[in-house]
């Protein structure tokens, strides 16, 4: 009895990967410690729902800045924290498949 030993391997060409993940290295949020608002810049991969949620440190919900869809690109919007006390916040920004979460410093 003789066994074959043949190996057959094929490649394709790869023209590129998708990644439709919102990127932390995408948010920006400045001026950050801020006494009156601050400015939220982030990149969005794709068209899709983004929901933008204020939290305070202790994980309760504030409030739901943004629940929109958006399309691919740079966005900005301005977060007015004139009504919140002064400490520490979480602002989560999420898209249909990733969430990033950033401090904000309320002076």
């Amino acid at each position: 009895e003789k066994l074959s030993k043949n190996l057959t391997i094929s490649t394709e060409d790869v023209t590129g990967i998708h990644d439709y993940s919102l990127r932390e290295s995408s948010v920006k949020i400045y001026p950050n410690p801020s006494a009156d608002y601050v400015n939220l810049n982030y990149s969005t991969p794709k068209t899709g729902t983004i929901v933008i949620t204020l939290y305070n440190m202790n994980g309760r919900k504030l409030t739901e800045l943004l629940n929109e869809t958006q399309g691919l690109g740079d966005h900005q919007r301005k977060i007015d924290l004139q009504g919140f006390e002064a400490g520490i916040y979480l602002i989560s920004i999420q898209n249909n498949e990733h969430t990033v979460l950033k401090k904000i410093v309320k002076l």
